[in-house]
């Protein structure tokens, strides 16, 4: 499936350069004064960065798919961006919106605090979760959309 190659394309590249992340961080941290990270820290960070990068890129792959429209898939992952910000630090000051930090991806992209905790499995598995039903959702119109042409 085209669709499916092109979205594992995006991934294996989203992986390498996670890796020159986390290689560039590693070599980093003793010039950063950052010596009192291990390695191990930052790969579990740079594991929550992969997955969240992936959601983001699923959402819009998934959007393109779909519709064909780039520009709208743009929007829906801005939008998606913004209401995750809002509902990771705003919303939940806001007395009976405290629920809303647990649905942010960027609660699951750093509220465990991986770089001090280690990865944090639940997270990683909501974006795992997430990613396969946004790509599913975007083959499936992908395939739709072919046919109706």
């Amino acid at each position: 499936n085209t669709a499916l190659q092109r979205f594992a394309a995006f991934f294996m590249a989203l992986v390498v350069i996670t890796i020159g992340l986390l290689i560039t961080m590693a070599l980093l941290t003793g010039p950063a004064d950052l010596e009192g990270i291990s390695i191990a820290d930052l790969s579990a960070m740079n594991l929550h960065v992969l997955f969240f990068g992936g959601f983001f890129g699923a959402l819009a792959f998934s959007v393109v798919a779909a519709t064909g429209r780039r520009t709208l898939a743009v929007g829906v992952c801005v939008g998606v961006a913004v209401l995750g910000f809002a509902a990771n630090g705003l919303l939940p000051q806001i007395e009976g919106l405290e629920w809303t930090k647990s649905w942010s991806p960027y609660d699951w992209l750093n509220g465990g605090l991986p770089l001090d905790n280690g990865a944090q499995l639940n997270d990683i598995l909501i974006m795992a979760i997430l990613i396969a039903v946004l790509v599913a959702i975007g083959a499936a119109g992908f395939r739709r959309r072919d046919v109706n042409v």
